[in-house]
């Protein structure tokens, strides 16, 4: 048998017994016997086990207890060596009983184990999630403020994807390292999966969070030396403070926006919660699902800027700006619903729509003027730009030549190899590219050679300047020329006055646009405008002096 066995009769005698007692027990030959007294084999075992004579007392007494039961009694012992056994009793009908032990040591260890393993990360070695969860209850139920700190590894996904993962798996373990190196004994670290980890404190004074935060910033602004790599990340953190009557989940929601916050300040920084930033995240889930009922209901409309050819000031084409008229918050401005829409992935379906609506406004304007419209970085990264693009341009009868794609410069650096082979496809297709915003991101000649071209947009912060803003004046001039060589169009940007116009033609601008030639207006006024002129062979200058143009058309 694999178990130790013990038959006790109703006198207390033992009646039967096998070997396997004695190894589980570590008893010698004579410690337990057929006829012997239970209280002496007891004692026995006791001696062996080192205990006094009033643990002995109590064993035996215990098991007179068990004997007189009716149930079967189990309990498991500990041994001082690791081994555990399982004792377990049962009483037979004339009184006496059954005794038999288990070593269980391998069970409960794989037991264990599992446990432990369930309830830490298995690469680092902290608490999990599941642990932070139940020890953020556990405390909000005993002390009377508990402190959260959520971080997030900057730039971990670079690591990876570059190094590979074996390399951000040992990033990760040396970061757990630093943690514990630059926490105190009582804070309590967790991995809660990926780079997203935890730290658990009890605060004694309102800036204790604040200045663990910042330690743990400076922490991780020392590099990494990782297979002989040396990684510069970084660290954002953001903490929150539980309040009163609050529950784990709205603790947590506080610290994730303090940590969201952290992030849109550019990162490897501390943040603590702020009242007020719950009622902005509702509001920001609001917009989100407003985004959805926006885009199916139709509130989204196409304004157009005109924009003008220099010197003669033609009329060279419009500039397809996105409105969106909410139901409720009335004209919501495109900076306070792109970002967000760009950061949940909304943008793809917006630009696809602004696509299509741009190229069927088009459709109904002479063939010589092309319209202009913005791309997202995130749409430009998407694989199904260039199929939208040319259902659009087909469906609507558009060639490919009268849409101009414009995108930031800034957004063309990002995932360079992969935004330049797209726009060399669309360039093919015939489709016009041109730089938005230049001079005001990573502006490099390196761009103009790498991403094929055909404008430049000149930033308004270039444009609207004053007589003696050399420098400003020297960029323009510099850009112009350099763009002409390299046979690059030029557009200048906000345009306001008719001395800036004037030094534009001076300077060799190709294309100009602003309010002082024309604000943006809905697609009917564009239309109209576009449709006089080509009958009056007059064109048309919609300056700002006023809210009705040379036509009568009032501009939006």
């Amino acid at each position: 048998m694999s178990n130790g066995l013990i038959l006790v009769a109703s006198d207390s005698i033992i009646g039967l017994h096998n070997e396997r007692v004695c190894e589980l027990l570590h008893l010698e030959p004579g410690d337990v016997a057929i006829g012997m007294p239970l209280a002496e084999f007891l004692a026995n075992a006791g001696q062996r086990l080192g205990w006094d004579d009033a643990r002995v007392k109590r064993v035996l007494d215990n098991h007179y207890m068990w004997m007189s039961q009716e149930d079967e009694m189990r309990l498991e012992h500990h041994y001082d060596d690791g081994t555990i056994l399982r004792i377990c009793c049962r009483p037979m009908p004339d009184g006496g009983a059954i005794l038999t032990y288990d070593d269980v040591s391998e069970e409960r260890a794989a037991q264990a184990e599992m446990t432990h393993l369930a309830y830490h990360d298995a690469l680092t070695g902290l608490p999990n999630r599941r642990s932070f969860c139940e020890a953020v209850d556990r405390l909000l139920a005993t002390t009377p403020q508990v402190g959260v700190l959520m971080l997030d590894l900057d730039r971990f996904k670079a690591v990876n994807d570059t190094l590979g993962h074996a390399v951000g798996d040992a990033l990760l373990v040396q970061s757990a390292a630093r943690l514990r190196e630059t926490c105190r004994d009582n804070d309590l670290i967790f991995r809660l999966g990926g780079d997203e980890l935890a730290i658990l404190l009890q605060p004694k004074k309102r800036d204790d969070g604040d200045e663990l935060g910042q330690r743990i910033v400076a922490a991780f602004s020392t590099p990494f030396m990782v297979d002989g790599h040396t990684i510069n990340i970084g660290c954002s953190a953001g903490y929150a403070v539980s309040g009163a009557d609050e529950n784990s989940g709205v603790l947590m929601q506080k610290a994730d926006l303090a940590l969201y916050c952290a992030k849109a300040q550019g990162r490897n920084c501390a943040v603590r919660y702020e009242t007020g930033m719950m009622e902005k995240a509702i509001a920001r889930q609001r917009i989100e699902a407003d985004l959805i009922r926006g885009l199916e209901n139709g509130e989204f409309e196409l304004h157009y800027q005109p924009l003008y050819l220099l010197p003669d000031q033609k009329l060279a084409g419009f500039e397809a700006l996105i409105r969106w008229n909410h139901p409720e918050r009335g004209r919501v401005a495109p900076l306070d619903f792109v970002p967000l829409a760009e950061e949940n992935g909304m943008i793809t379906k917006i630009g696809s729509w602004v696509l299509d609506e741009a190229c069927r406004q088009a459709a109904l304007w002479p063939g010589h003027l092309h319209v202009a419209v913005n791309i997202s970085p995130v749409q430009m990264r998407s694989p199904g730009l260039v199929t939208e693009v040319l259902q659009a341009l087909q469906t609507h009868g558009v060639e490919p030549n009268r849409l101009e794609l414009e995108l930031t410069e800034t957004a063309m650096v990002e995932d360079g190899q992969q935004i330049a082979q797209t726009l060399q496809t669309l360039r093919e297709i015939g489709v016009r590219i041109a730089m938005d915003d230049f001079g005001t991101g990573y502006s490099s000649l390196a761009h103009l050679r790498d991403f094929k071209l055909d404008r430049i947009k000149i930033d308004r912060s270039f444009i609207n300047i004053e007589d003696d803003a050399v420098g400003a004046l020297a960029v323009v001039r510099a850009v112009t020329s350099m763009a002409n060589d390299l046979s690059i169009q030029t557009t200048a940007e906000g345009v306001e006055t008719d001395e800036q116009l004037t030094r534009l033609i001076a300077l060799g601008c190709n294309t100009a646009q602003g309010y002082f030639l024309g604000k943006p207006m809905d697609s009917a006024t564009a239309t109209a405008i576009v449709h006089e002129w080509s009958e009056t062979n007059v064109v048309p200058m919609l300056r700002s002096s006023g809210s009705m143009n040379r036509f009568g058309l009032t501009e939006a």
